[in-house]
Formats: structure tokens, C-alpha cells, sequence
């Protein structure tokens, strides 16, 4: 458990660094002539470099270790950090230009490395029925570190300028070499074992994955992965500035605003942990949906409610409250249909599968939604993206129910009959209410 702790710390370490940019970079259009859209394309950049990435780093685990990559990656995410605060200086916007890309390119592939190597040795090294509490460890100390990382921040940029929080937290990043170094060296043995028998394991999971092409409903799924990241991040290049511009917030305040979906995730994530048994996976997928769509018409209201800055603290806790279900109770359902689908019954090469596939498809709309955010900010306005935003997240919606439909209503029924399955039969006695549901249709 130790082990899982440091790495659940490392993990934490990394959230802080990926927190920064979205808060701090619009400061910098006081030196450069940064458009919305310019600064979509900065913050996208990294997940960009983090898609492509993922798939290279199996390749590289066998090659060099967990423990090597591990510290690599630790090392140059700190020193990309450090080195945001140096911009602000550089003298020509072209050279400015060229060296954010390219930190943002390193930092996008360090944090990949981290994010793989470290779920996968905390599923590595977990009994089976412990594997859920150290993947949610890992996913609480990403999820403390967005929200640290900006509180931080913000201390320093009212103390320092936009200097002092990427300088001052990206050495406090350098702790993770330490956690590192800390991490028992049994993982060392950890990384031959997992390797064994690799060529048939490859085998299964090319073959998985040609039947995984025509599902239907885990492209559904994943889509929903995409606009839920989307929807989380659409606001990325563009909230700083709407806070300051039009309700006078400082850049420091302002940048509290980017820790109100997460910590409201965490809670949601909690809430839902309590009532599993009781509300349906496709019901709280529904639901997380409604919760996303409607977000962003109160993040920028068009019409009907007036300009308020509680109503986007009010939009931002919706779009929080909406990714808990989306990624927690989605993934579910995505093992689910994997599992459905597969032709070998192996649960590693099936987890597997199915945490690449949610990987890159989070990546992708963490690429998309900063784009997409800054292009329709400058090309339009804010209030006409955060619409836009509803109607795309809308229409998924209205997909998502019609073509599952009937799970939804299965889960309703079981809902409310009001009685109590037996935990030990659980799983029988769902099948035969929605048996009986079924020919009721």
C-alpha cells in the first residue's frame, strides 16, 4: 500500500503541473498579441502530444523500465514548468511562438509517461478486489493536484506576477524524483513479470480490437468521453479573460474558477460511490449528460438569465458534477461492451484495452476542446460557444437515450419495484426483472 501511496503522490505532483497553463497562460497577451484561439491552440498542443505518446509507451516500458521512464518524465514535466515562467521575456513573438509549442510538446509526452507507467502499476500491483481503491487513489491525487496547482498559483501571482507560480511550482515538482527514488525496488522485478508472455497477449488484443471496430455502442461511449472532456475544457483559453474583462476579477482570482468542476467532481465521484446499488449505470450516465449540457448556458447565459457571476460558478458545478458519472460510471459500461465483444476472456488484455481506448479518447477532446473554445471566442463571442457547446452535448444526449433506451427503462423498472435483491443473487435476479420487463414491452 505504500508503494500505491507514493505513486497516488507522483500522480498528484503531475496534476499540479498540468493545472497551470489554462489559468496563467492568458496573462501572457499583456506581452503578445495572443488571440483566444492562439491560446487554444498552446493549451491543446499538450494533449495533442499526449494522444500520439500514449501508444509509444508500452514500447518503451519494455525497453527502459517503469522506474527509468518514471524519472525522466518527472524530471523534464518540472523542467517544462519552469521554464512557462521564462517566457514572458523572450523579445520576439516567432521565437516565443516556436518555444511554447515545443514545451508544450515535451510536457504533453512527460505527463503521458507518468499517467500510463503509474495506473498501471497500481493495477499491477493490487490484489483484484483492492484494484478499484488504488486506480480511485490515483484518479484523487490527479484530481487534488488540478485543484492545488491553481490555489497555488494564484497565491504567487498576486505575490509575484506570472513569473512566480510556474517558477515556484515547478520546483516543488522536483519532490516527485525523491517519491520516485522512495518506490520499493520490487517494482524492478514487477516490470519482467508483466512482460511474460507479451507476444500472445499482443495477439488477443489486435484481435479485440478488430471486433471492437464495429460495436456501435462502445463508439457511442467513447464519443461521450470526447464531448464530456470537451465540454470540461472548451472555457480553458477564454474564462480568464471573460472574468477579468467584463465582471473586473484579478487574473489570480479568476484562476480559482478552473478548481470548481474538479473539486465538485470529487465529491460527485463520492456521492455516486454511496448509491451504486441504488441508481442504474445508464441512469447516472443520463444523468451526468443533463448535467454537462446544461453547464455551459449558465457558465455565459445568451437571453434568458441575466450576466451573473453565480450563475458560472453554478454552470462550472454542473460540468463538474457531469464528468464524475461520464468517466466513472461510461468506463463501466465501456468494459462492459469490451467484454461483450471479445472474443479471449483474458480481464487484463481487456482492461487494457478499454483504459487505452478511454485514454486517447480523453486526450482527443482535451485537444479539441481548448481549439475549438479559443476559435468560436474569436470568431464570435463567448456566450455564442458556451450555446454551441449545449446544443453539441445536447444532440449527444438525445442520441445516447434513444439508442439505449431500453437498458434506461430496464434500469427504471428495477428501480422501482422497491425490492431487495439478495447481494449473493444479485446479478440473476436483475436478469430475470428485466426479462419480465422485456416482454412487457
Amino acid at each position: 500500500m505504500e508503494n500505491v501511496n507514493l505513486l497516488a503522490l507522483i500522480n498528484l505532483f503531475s496534476g499540479i503541473g498540468n493545472s497551470l497553463a489554462s489559468p496563467f497562460f492568458p496573462f501572457l497577451n499583456t506581452k503578445f498579441p495572443l488571440t483566444d484561439a492562439t491560446l487554444g491552440w498552446i493549451i491543446s498542443t499538450y494533449s495533442l502530444a499526449s494522444t500520439i505518446f500514449n501508444s509509444l509507451v508500452p514500447f518503451l516500458i519494455k525497453k527502459y523500465s517503469h522506474l527509468k521512464l518514471l524519472y525522466i518524465s518527472a524530471f523534464f514535466e518540472a523542467f517544462c514548468t519552469i521554464l512557462y515562467s521564462s517566457l514572458i521575456y523572450f523579445p520576439s513573438y516567432k521565437i516565443f511562438l516556436l518555444t511554447i509549442f515545443i514545451l508544450r510538446i515535451i510536457h504533453g509526452c512527460c505527463s503521458s509517461m507518468i499517467g500510463v507507467v503509474v495506473y498501471s502499476l497500481a493495477v499491477s500491483l493490487s490484489e483484484k478486489e483492492k484494484a478499484k481503491i488504488y486506480l480511485t487513489n490515483m484518479e484523487i491525487g490527479w484530481s487534488l493536484g488540478k485543484i492545488i496547482g491553481p490555489i497555488i498559483g494564484a497565491i504567487c501571482f498576486k505575490f509575484g506576477g506570472y513569473i512566480l507560480p510556474f517558477l515556484f511550482l515547478g520546483m516543488v515538482l522536483y519532490f516527485s524524483l525523491i517519491l520516485v527514488n522512495k518506490i520499493n525496488l520490487k517494482f524492478k522485478t514487477l516490470d519482467e513479470e508483466i512482460n511474460e508472455n507479451n507476444e500472445d497477449k499482443n495477439k488477443k488484443i489486435n484481435d479485440d480490437i478488430g471486433n471492437f471496430i464495429y460495436s456501435t455502442e462502445a463508439w457511442i461511449i467513447l464519443f461521450g468521453f470526447v464531448i464530456g472532456i470537451v465540454v470540461d475544457c472548451y472555457f480553458y483559453p477564454c474564462l480568464t479573460n471573460h472574468l477579468t474583462n467584463n465582471y473586473g476579477l484579478s487574473t489570480s482570482f479568476a484562476s480559482l474558477f478552473f478548481t470548481v468542476p474538479i473539486m465538485v467532481y470529487i465529491i460527485t465521484v463520492g456521492i455516486l460511490n454511496n448509491f451504486q446499488n441504488n441508481l442504474g449505470i445508464y441512469i447516472a450516465y443520463t444523468l451526468g449528460l443533463i448535467f454537462t449540457a446544461l453547464g455551459p448556458l449558465f457558465v455565459y447565459p445568451i437571453t434568458i438569465l441575466p450576466k451573473n457571476i453565480f450563475f458560472i460558478l453554478f454552470g462550472l458545478v454542473l460540468i463538474g458534477a457531469g464528468q464524475a458519472p461520464i468517466f466513472v460510471q461510461g468506463f463501466v459500461l465501456l468494459v462492459n461492451i469490451i467484454k461483450k465483444i471479445s472474443l479471449s476472456k483474458d480481464e487484463v488484455t481487456l482492461n487494457d484495452i478499454s483504459s487505452t481506448l478511454n485514454n486517447i479518447t480523453i486526450d482527443i477532446g482535451g485537444f479539441i476542446g481548448p481549439i475549438i473554445g479559443g476559435f468560436l471566442t474569436t470568431k464570435y463571442d463567448f456566450n455564442i460557444c458556451c450555446f454551441i457547446m449545449f446544443i453539441v452535448s445536447g444532440v449527444y444526449l438525445i442520441i445516447f437515450f434513444l439508442y439505449f433506451y431500453k437498458d434506461i427503462k430496464n434500469e427504471l423498472y428495477i428501480m422501482f419495484t422497491n425490492r431487495e435483491i439478495d447481494k449473493n443473487n444479485n446479478d440473476s435476479e436483475m436478469e430475470m426483472l428485466i426479462e419480465k420487463n422485456n416482454e412487457q414491452l
